[in-house]
């Protein structure tokens, strides 16, 4: 059975007035320059020419069949009616996700993360380009821009699947880490293939590969920990307890936090650049030089 791309294909060229030349083999160059103008952006090279070229009559002589791969390509680079072409985001392409209040979430193969774009954002030629290459947008629309592709025609696609897929929640984008799923299984988005999920959205920013074999002490940790003049004596425990969940933390029923505070100069930057070094990758680190002692700077 077809599917909805060559069907319109076929429409398509029916609608236009030049196929009843290429029936009859007679101005079949102008002909087929024109079909390829509506119709080129439709479906695939080589479908395209065997179509046409399965219109001409049995006893046509001349040179459209020969000529219609370079027909095709012109029809690509001066296209009209562009209306009708699908966004498929194939391997490359950036995948519509859906939408919050005033921006548009997609997931961006090339980089493995998310990406919040305004529809503005999305009319840019700039900002298309940081999504996906220029040779995969021109397949969706092409123009006569120094970017070959028409950006304002491509926003109105990825803004429609958007639309359809509704709103996302953020609470169902999940980062790097161990992650547990609905059905109750543990999920690994350190690396490889991104997991898939009828429920959550996963992304990550770098591969952070085998993170195994990287041997720590514990006792190395504590006896680092106890250097600093904590007030209760078993915060240096308390606190290698909490790094070692950390890692582990979308894995648990809750999310253990710790709250360091302190006075001026009594070691809380040291402290946190001793937590930042065990736990990199899996972290991101936030300047709190400017909390005051009356304030509280969480890890």
């Amino acid at each position: 059975m077809l599917n909805s791309k060559p069907l319109d294909f076929v429409k398509k060229v029916l609608s236009l007035k030049e196929h009843q030349d290429i029936l009859e083999g007679h101005s079949t160059n102008k002909a087929g320059y024109t079909i390829a103008q509506y119709t080129a952006q439709m479906i695939d090279i080589d479908t395209w020419c065997q179509s046409i070229s399965e219109l001409l009559p049995p006893n046509y002589s001349k040179n459209l069949v020969k000529e219609l791969p370079d027909k095709y390509t012109w029809g690509l680079e001066h296209s009209f009616s562009l209306d009708y072409v699908a966004y498929e985001h194939g391997e490359e392409g950036p995948i519509p996700l859906g939408c919050l209040s005033d921006k548009f979430v997609l997931y961006d193969q090339r980089l493995k993360c998310l990406k919040l774009k305004t529809s503005k954002q999305l009319a840019s030629p700039s900002e298309l380009l940081e999504l996906g290459s220029r040779r995969f947008w021109r397949k969706f629309a092409t123009a006569k821009t120094s970017y070959g592709f028409e950006a304002a025609i491509i926003a109105d696609l990825l803004i429609e699947q958007c639309i359809k897929l509704g709103k996302v929640d953020a609470k169902r984008i999940k980062g790097p880490g161990i992650w547990r799923d609905k059905k109750g299984g543990v999920i690994n988005n350190f690396c490889g293939p991104m997991p898939n999920s009828d429920h959550y959205i996963f992304t990550r920013f770098e591969e952070f590969g085998n993170l195994e074999g990287k041997e720590i002490c514990p006792e190395d940790v504590l006896n680092f920990l106890s250097m600093f003049n904590f007030k209760n004596p078993h915060y240096p425990i308390i606190l290698l307890g909490w790094l070692s969940y950390a890692p582990l933390c979308g894995a648990l029923d809750q999310r253990p936090h710790i709250y360091i505070t302190g006075p001026k100069n009594t070691g809380k930057t040291s402290l946190l650049q001793g937590i930042e070094a065990l736990l990199q990758p899996l972290i991101f680190t936030f300047d709190g030089s400017v909390t005051t002692e009356a304030g509280n700077q969480a890890v």
